[in-house]
């Protein structure tokens, strides 16, 4: 059987399965000829062993406040992270799991404040970072902010204003603070657009603003359908080291690319098609059947015009009929646990809390890009700051590159009202 029957079986998402495999905690199964995991009924078994165990069940990592995404392999580090227009928390479940703890979060959506409570109850929350103060904010190793990307997204089909918009131009008090705090790394995260904007001008004043405030600074795009993510999602990422010429490229870049194993040249076997002509499902059954790399999901609404961006849509062939994603696979197609975006209370009647839902999953970002560059910074602050480094860190991209394989996260609303269009 394939990734999605096996973790069908096992009863865990795709996306966990794919991580236990990839991370060594489940060793890794046979490929066919066309590198297509196949499952055997002894791995089945071996793998529902390691998902009754605590460390691999997927509904523990809710009880601890390190570690809610499901890694227990990396120790607690030491480091502290600071997060800034936080949203639901991509940046912080990554650097949770690769051992950082939370000092604070900064975050104006009320919605997403709701997020942020419940699964950090006991993080101070602050709701206007225009209003927020050095004093404020605990000495942290490290600032990770993914500001607002309205004034610069593509998305928007107009006119872009760039920094000098309400919305992203929220960086500038981004860096008033930095300029107080000097935390030793610094990173950032935008829409691709952010490199275009004002012909690059925006781009630049953002690598500019960072140097004077003594930041040596490095910038890469990266697709999160590389990391594990069911979904082609580009984003760029800034990292500034604080007096350090040498660190941003450390982090962003990784030497060990090379030491791969390139794939022999192969005559035989599928053709390889565009990752959006793969599909999952059955297109002579009755459905669901679906892409299985998913558009880039954008911030919509629950209500459907026909023109949204994300062109994401379930089809059920034998019926003739299309229904969108559900928040809930949503949550898959960002790589967050399910149940992730729901409030534990809200006065929000069911299609305005689908709308929040959409909207702060369209802007979040997904975690396992966020993990990935959260070891690259641990490990660059271990080098500097420790004489010893005992824990070593397999983080190179060519661990994650091109091992999707068209393996979808999604639950096709088995368990929602919403299971036929």
């Amino acid at each position: 059987m394939n990734l999605n029957e096996a973790a069908r079986v096992v009863g865990i998402s795709p996306v966990t399965l794919k991580r236990w495999l990839l991370s060594g905690k489940v060793d890794d199964v046979i490929r066919d000829r066309n590198n297509w995991r196949v499952f055997s009924e002894a791995d089945i078994e071996r793998i529902k062993l390691f998902a009754m165990k605590p460390s691999g069940n997927t509904q523990l990592r809710y009880s601890s406040s390190f570690n809610r995404y499901g890694n227990n392999t990396v120790s607690p580090s030491g480091f502290s992270v600071a997060s800034f227009f936080s949203g639901i928390g991509g940046f912080d479940i990554g650097f949770e799991s690769a051992g950082f703890s939370i000092s604070i979060q900064c975050e104006v959506e009320p919605f997403c404040q709701s997020i942020l409570k419940r699964h950090w109850p006991n993080i101070p929350l602050h709701n206007d970072i225009t209003r927020l103060n050095n004093h404020d904010i605990p000495k942290s190793d490290v600032w990770v902010a993914g500001f607002p990307c309205q004034d610069l997204s593509l998305a928007r089909m107009g006119k872009r204003d760039g920094l000098r918009g309400s919305k992203s131009g929220l960086f500038h008090e981004f860096a008033r603070l930095v300029g107080d705090g000097k935390p030793r790394v610094i990173l950032l995260e935008n829409v691709a657009g952010l490199l275009s904007s004002h012909g690059g001008k925006d781009f630049g004043i953002v690598l500019s603003t960072l140097a004077k405030l003594g930041y040596s600074v490095g910038w890469r795009t990266f697709n999160s359908k590389y990391f594990g993510v069911p979904q082609s999602r580009q984003r760029v990422f800034i990292v500034g080291c604080r007096g350090d010429g040498r660190g941003p490229g450390e982090i962003l870049f990784e030497s060990e690319c090379c030491q791969g194993d390139i794939a022999p040249c192969r005559s035989y076997g599928k053709e390889s098609a565009a990752s959006f002509q793969d599909i999952v499902g059955d297109p002579s059954g009755e459905g669901p059947v679906i892409q299985a790399i998913a558009y880039c999901l954008y911030a919509t609404s629950a209500r459907h015009t026909g023109t949204d961006w994300s062109r994401n849509y379930v089809c059920y062939p034998k019926l003739g009929a299309v229904r969108r994603l559900i928040p809930s696979e949503c949550e898959g197609v960002m790589a967050f646990p399910k149940g992730w975006t729901l409030p534990t209370a809200t006065n929000l009647s069911a299609d305005d809390l689908d709308s929040a839902r959409y909207h702060a999953l369209g802007n979040a970002v997904t975690p396992p890009v966020a993990e990935w560059l959260a070891l690259r910074i641990r490990r660059y602050l271990e080098s500097r700051y420790f004489q010893k480094n005992h824990q070593k860190f397999d983080v190179s991209l060519n661990t994650f590159k091109n091992e999707m394989s068209g393996q979808l996260a999604l639950s096709f609303g088995n368990n929602e009202l919403e299971t036929v269009p």
